[in-house]
């Protein structure tokens, strides 16, 4: 530290400016004061991170709800969020701290379920729901006070996807993993809207002049001596970090002191087990500021998203070190740049990429040994031909857009050939898959199976419905759907045909063969002549149908696998099937 520096003895503290030092630390090369502070915490601020949640579901101390950050212009209440230690004895907000544990006090399994899958028990849950009802009565008491708000601070937008995440801990059943991510996300939403609504009410004019920070708030990191003035003046607790050159002569200090590390924050690796969790994150290496609060504050990117969007708008993620570098290099400290570079540039955890895709085969077990046995003859091992279009969403106009989790699953999956195994189960449908009519070898094809379809649909509908049929294999439905010949050879393909047609029957197999020139397509008279000409919205319907037939059985299937015992009679069965089709009427 400089010589002449100036110390001021407690009685004159009240004079001290933004710039001035109630506390100093010596960190690295660098000085950090605080004017309201009684503690320096240590400055995570100069290096890129990994940000994923860890076996608690937070994110350490590289977490703007754990520990004090640098300050983000676009959350610019987070600097309020309430500290732990100042709560943890409350008996409604320390509810946004709970560890959940997985035992039946906190995680109760499905009754019935083959699956270890479970809810938060209905006391805790309720526990969680009054913390909601807290906030917004908060909220109504803020609004009452400023009724006409238009700012930044969108706090009704997160809200809403904090009561999104509360219900689907309620209403859906998760792996204990899973249920630890949406409650850490709910927790994460509630500190923040603390957070807003203690900000707001910090733009109040306060009846004393005290210039001590409030101390229940987590508090903000800066290098801008502006952000500085503008924190300590709301009396939000502010550590100014200097370089030694920039450091004033006239700098007045309180009391030295040492750094301030982490305690109680989780800094282990995630120890959840492959197959413990569904939802996936977008971990990657971020640098501190917006984009790293950001990423604190977001839900999962496959499962969550879609029944509890984040609140903010225009998600950047980006996945590691030098990518970020090169897109956001204007976003990035000064202090930060020179760290940047060494950051990891490995694919996040739990993510592999490859060029090829998937191919299912039917091929037997093919012999280990190096050399054929004596008198037979050697068979050359089958190629695979990886499908690039099974990992592509689907690119027509009649088909509904994509839901972004399963955009992203396709992009993310594993494509590796060599993961394929010779006897892995077919994937069936109730009903032929959309794509089979927007992909093909031509479209005349294409054209042909939706005439044949549109020929079968009712005889289809009413088999399914007079008796227990088994879903149908693609391969299946595309040799049903390109019309049965009445000449079938013996080759492995004329086989497959002949299989096809055993299993749909000579009834519909005949209405191949004699097809009306009209078909009627729910309130839709169509010509199957013209089926070419038909327009996207009609097309869209037929597709949309098939989609909907297709999720329906596979409800009926899935619940009868996760929950056997309310289908195991056949009064039970009934019941089942009178609540499902109540269900889906409605």
């Amino acid at each position: 530290m400089r010589k002449n520096l100036h110390r001021v003895p407690a009685r004159v503290m009240v004079c001290l400016s933004a710039f001035d030092a109630r506390v100093l630390a010596k960190y690295r090369d660098c000085w950090v004061t605080s004017p309201n502070s009684h503690y320096v915490p240590e400055p995570f601020i100069f290096e890129a991170k990994v940000l994923e949640p860890l076996r608690d579901g937070r994110f350490r101390h590289i977490d703007c709800f754990q520990w004090p950050q640098l300050y983000s212009e676009r959350y610019v209440w987070s600097g309020c969020i309430p500290r732990k230690v100042a709560y943890q004895d409350d008996p409604t907000w320390r509810w946004l701290w709970w560890d959940m544990t997985n035992t039946p006090e906190d995680f109760v399994l499905e009754r019935g379920s083959m699956f270890r899958v479970g809810r938060v028990h209905p006391d805790k849950w309720k526990k969680l729901e009054t913390v909601c009802d807290q906030l917004d009565e908060h909220l109504q008491n803020w609004t009452q006070v400023i009724p006409h708000y238009n700012g930044p601070v969108k706090v009704v937008a997160w809200m809403h996807s904090r009561q999104c995440a509360l219900m689907r801990l309620k209403q859906l059943p998760f792996t204990f993993c899973d249920t630890l991510l949406i409650l850490t996300l709910f927790q994460r939403l509630g500190l923040d809207i603390f957070g807003m609504l203690e900000y707001l009410g910090s733009t109040i004019p306060r009846p004393d002049k005290s210039m001590d920070a409030v101390d229940r708030w987590m508090g903000a990191i800066t290098t801008d001596p502006e952000i500085c003035q503008r924190l300590f003046d709301s009396r939000i607790p502010v550590w100014l970090v200097w370089k030694p050159n920039t450091v004033p002569e006239d700098l007045k200090v309180h009391k030295s002191v040492n750094i301030t590390c982490p305690e109680g924050i989780i800094t282990d690796p995630e120890v959840f087990e492959v197959g413990q969790k569904t939802l996936k994150w977008a971990s990657g290496c971020y640098l501190p500021g917006d984009l790293c609060h950001q990423q604190s504050r977001q839900s999962p990117v496959i499962g969550l998203e879609q029944f509890a969007p984040p609140p903010w708008l225009d998600p950047r993620v980006v996945t590691a070190g030098e990518n970020f570098v090169a897109a956001h290099s204007e976003a990035i400290p000064s202090t930060s740049r020179s760290s940047a570079s060494t950051a990891s540039t490995a694919a996040p955890y739990g993510v592999q990429s490859s060029s090829t895709g998937v191919v299912r085969t039917e091929r037997t077990k093919q012999r280990r040994e190096p050399y054929p046995q004596a008198g037979s003859k050697q068979r050359t091992k089958a190629s695979i031909t990886p499908n690039a279009e099974l990992w592509q969403d689907l690119d027509d106009p009649a088909i509904p857009p994509s839901i972004y989790a399963w955009h992203v699953a396709l992009q993310n999956v594993t494509k590796d050939p060599k993961r394929v195994r010779p006897n892995a189960p077919k994937i069936a449908y109730f009903f032929p898959h959309p794509a089979l009519f927007v992909r093909g070898e031509s479209s005349e094809r294409r054209l042909r199976y939706l005439r044949n379809w549109l020929g079968s649909r009712a005889g289809w509908i009413t088999r399914l419905t007079a008796s227990d049929v088994s879903p149908v294999i693609p391969r299946t439905w595309r040799a049903f759907l390109n019309t049965i010949p009445d000449q079938i050879s013996s080759t492995f393909s004329g086989n497959k045909v002949c299989e096809a047609a055993d299993l749909f029957g000579s009834e519909l197999v005949k209405v191949q063969r004699d097809a009306p020139s009209h078909v009627q397509f729910r309130d839709i008279t169509l010509s199957l002549v013209d089926l070419g000409t038909i327009d996207t919205a009609t097309k869209s319907k037929i597709l949309w149908d098939l989609y909907e037939h297709n999720f329906q059985f596979e409800l009926v299937a899935l619940d009868r696998v996760l929950v056997p015992n309310k289908w195991s009679s056949q009064q039970s069965e009934l019941t089942s099937i009178d609540m499902y089709l109540a269900i889906i009427s409605t």
